[in-house]
């Protein structure tokens, strides 16, 4: 929230007419007090739903761009884009898996030295999956990137 506080204020006030809300005010407890729908997008698969979240705030999976398979072949989302991940996967031990969402990285080459610098000296394989920042481990065969992508 910290982050975000001005921006979110900003259009609070500019945008939609309502009371701004500052840290301390009690917004931790908005949602839950408020009864307001909230959906968490990530795969339950990966994360469940807390069991002491309230009713209305629901885990609802990974949102992507890509089709969806009909039902008849029992999946989900189309695996075609992931062949070099999935081939990655079946050729060595199983990947620690490092994610970093929607987040956005303020120097992406550091951070991808950094990680590719703990696959080796953990003699680990690694899967990075970003969306926003490019994060670009191709120089290391122990890591393989990933944008967007469900986790199920």
């Amino acid at each position: 929230w910290s982050s975000m506080e001005g921006f979110m204020n900003s259009w609070r006030r500019k945008t939609l007419d309502i009371p701004v809300v500052y840290f301390g005010m009690g917004a931790s407890t908005l949602i839950p007090d408020s009864g307001v729908s909230f959906s968490a997008m990530w795969s339950p698969s990966f994360v469940p739903k807390p069991e002491d979240w309230p009713k209305q705030c629901r885990v609802v999976g990974t949102f992507t761009d890509q089709k969806v398979v009909e039902a008849s072949t029992k999946k989900v989302f189309d695996l075609s884009p992931f062949t070099d991940l999935i081939e990655w996967l079946e050729e060595g031990p199983d990947p620690i898996f490092v994610g970093f969402g929607s987040m956005v990285i303020a120097d992406p080459s550091l951070l991808a030295n950094m990680i590719m610098s703990a696959a080796e000296k953990a003699e680990c394989r690694v899967v990075v999956q970003s969306s926003w920042s490019k994060l670009d481990v191709s120089a290391s065969d122990r890591c393989h990137m990933v944008g967007p992508c469900p986790h199920d």
